[in-house]
């Protein structure tokens, strides 16, 4: 038997499951699209730079301005 406790951690779980489902619904694929045709240059630059940091002056205009998208409005 389960006591309350579990019950609603269960239920809490649930709640930030869906919340995270949610909000990676509402990321735009042209974003999604954008970040996965970046990939090879961004490895470039990291082996480049042996690991180490890399000029990210380039993605400044990468991210959408309005990023609500990212939030949950439950």
């Amino acid at each position: 038997m389960y006591s309350s406790s579990h019950t609603d951690t269960e239920e809490e779980w649930d709640g930030f499951c869906s919340a995270l489902k949610e909000c990676w619904r509402r990321i735009p694929t042209k974003l999604i699209r954008r970040l996965i045709m970046s990939m090879p240059r961004r490895i470039a630059a990291c082996k480049k730079a042996q690991g180490w940091q890399t000029n990210t002056d380039h993605t400044r205009n990468f991210w959408p301005k309005n990023k609500s998208f990212i939030l949950y409005s439950g």
